[in-house]
């Protein structure tokens, strides 16, 4: 599945560790934004791994966590940077 987080934090540090996380599972597109593909374990790994970030927020920051379905990936497109990073329907082999 595709995800997007895209987060705005304050304190470098959070930002740093936060992004850091991230990048872990997928690749910067925009500053304070990170795309993956992940599998469902995945998924609910780092669902947890970003709540413990929660207590670090100031007001006014906030991350924020997309999946992005077949459907709605097939309707989006990129101008520049890299596309979408979605599994072929098939392989041909």
């Amino acid at each position: 599945m595709l995800i997007l987080v895209l987060y705005q934090i304050k304190k470098n540090t959070t930002r740093y560790k936060l992004r850091k996380l991230l990048l872990g599972y997928g690749y910067s597109v925009q500053d304070g934004s990170v795309e993956m593909r992940l599998t469902n374990e995945q998924r609910n790994k780092i669902i947890y791994e970003i709540k413990s970030f929660e207590n670090l927020l100031e007001p006014g920051d906030n991350i924020r966590f997309y999946q992005i379905c077949r459907s709605c990936i097939q309707k989006s497109f990129v101008l520049g940077g890299k596309s979408f990073t979605v599994d072929p329907l098939f392989y041909l082999v």
